[in-house]
């Protein structure tokens, strides 16, 4: 497992899908979260060439916790 030794934000996320898109050979699905470094406009703007890679992105959607509780049994 690789460690990481710095900031997390949108240009170093742009950086690790270039190079995983980059990478592939098949067909690769990622999920991201709603984190503000996902959702960038730096991101977005690349989607489109991802996808023409073969990686697709796919934004998770946020779930409001009351949601959540109301179907938990405790």
């Amino acid at each position: 497992m690789n460690s990481v030794h710095q900031n997390i934000n949108s240009s170093y996320i742009l950086k690790c899908l270039d190079q995983l898109a980059a990478e592939i050979q098949n067909t690769t699905v990622a999920l991201l979260d709603q984190a503000t470094w996902h959702t960038a406009d730096i991101i977005q703007q690349q989607l489109d060439k991802w996808t023409e890679k073969g990686l697709y992105i796919f934004f998770l959607r946020l779930v409001p916790i009351s949601h959540i509780f109301q179907y938990s049994t405790c």
